[in-house]
């Protein structure tokens, strides 16, 4: 899989950044609490806020689930 330059962060979208960072802390401290903590609901703000970064359309947002969704449904081949 290709792999995306990351997003310039300039002062108008810090804020998204700094949200990221926010989620990510809060996604370290339960899994250091709790490594079975279900932090699913953090991911997905994590990848709205992404999505915000590079200014996805929802066509765009759309493919990119799609193939993290066929991703995950491939067998492992490291099993």
């Amino acid at each position: 899989m290709k792999r995306f330059p990351d997003p310039p962060i300039t002062a108008a979208n810090r804020h998204l950044a700094t949200q990221m960072e926010k989620r990510v802390d809060k996604i370290i401290a339960a899994k250091r609490t709790d490594l079975d903590a279900d932090v699913s609901a953090l991911e997905n703000e994590i990848d709205d806020i992404v999505y915000l970064l590079y200014d996805l359309t929802p066509e765009e947002i759309a493919i990119v689930e799609g193939a993290a969704l066929e991703k995950q449904n491939e067998p492992n081949q490291h099993r």
